[in-house]
């Protein structure tokens, strides 16, 4: 073996067969990794729970039957511009329940949930203590989306 090594053509034939076995059983072990991978993880088999299934009809609710420069706010602004391109804000988080009425009021939509501990501390009250300024549009089991009354 050591005299078949010393030989430089030689020895350079058998690394490039040393290489090509070993991508071969990479990709081999990798073709079988997978599929185990994939039955094994939980994220992969998860459905959307109904909460995120009730999200997700609200948003498409909210893109093609509000008005596109309405303003509406959230508790995740960010994730109600991504899937609906309308202008959000967030509630602001302070009990003085009158600057959060007037924030609220700028508004032309409001989605509340119940959810959140903040939701309930916050927004919440304000929705049921003023109903005649909010007009349910979409009532949800989590979600509910109210237009301002101006």
């Amino acid at each position: 073996l050591l005299k078949f090594l010393q030989r430089p053509a030689k020895r350079e034939h058998l690394l490039k067969t040393l290489k090509k076995i070993i991508l071969l059983v990479f990709l081999i072990n990798f073709l079988l990794v997978i599929p185990k991978i994939k039955s094994n993880y939980p994220f992969w088999q998860t459905k959307f729970l109904p909460d995120q299934q009730e999200y997700s009809l609200l948003m498409g609710f909210i893109k093609t039957k509000t008005p596109t420069n309405s303003i509406i706010i959230s508790r995740k602004p960010q994730i109600l511009y991504y899937y609906t391109q309308c202008k959000s804000y967030c509630y602001p988080f302070i009990f003085d329940r009158d600057s959060l009425f007037r924030s609220l009021l700028k508004a032309d939509y409001i989605l509340a949930d119940n959810l959140s501990s903040t939701s309930n501390a916050y927004l919440n009250p304000i929705l049921q203590d003023s109903s005649k300024y909010f007009q349910p549009v979409a009532l949800g089991n989590y979600y509910a989306l109210f237009k301002v009354r101006k």
